[in-house]
């Protein structure tokens, strides 16, 4: 009598195994899933802080070089909803007032001339996001 050895599905041995390969590939790749996803929100928020800081500049040569502010003032206030001063920059230089994904708030300091966010510093310091690194109130120092 001959036996037919016939072979269907894996063993639990080689299902363990591979489990175990998923999950140390997933073990390296998701901090460096999330290590990226911070840096790319960091870096868009840099470039929104560039964007702004070349309206207010625009907004400055076309009021015959008045400056935009004389004490440090909130552009927005964290939801992407642009304040009264804000607000000189819309439509004409920002078509529409850019926001920080972090919740952080776009501040105009008037003494750096600088626009910074209370989450990512400014574009010349930046920070890693993980802080508050608080910010101005309207009228007052830092």
């Amino acid at each position: 009598m001959k036996r037919i050895a016939s072979k269907r599905g894996f063993t639990l041995i080689e299902l363990m195994i591979v489990i175990a390969i998923i999950g140390v590939l997933a073990a390296i790749a998701i901090p460096d899933f999330n290590r990226a996803r911070i840096q790319a929100r960091q870096k868009a928020c840099l470039a929104n802080m560039r964007v702004v800081e070349g309206a207010i500049d625009m907004w400055e040569m076309d009021t015959d070089g008045d400056r935009f502010s004389t004490g440090d003032v909130n552009l927005d206030d964290g939801s992407g909803n642009a304040t009264t001063d804000g607000q000189k920059l819309c439509p004409d230089y920002i078509k529409k007032f850019p926001r920080c994904r972090q919740k952080g708030v776009y501040a105009y300091k008037s003494a750096d001339m600088a626009v910074w966010c209370n989450k990512h510093g400014t574009v010349d310091q930046p920070s890693d996001g993980t802080a508050d690194v608080g910010y101005p109130t309207p009228g007052g120092g830092s």
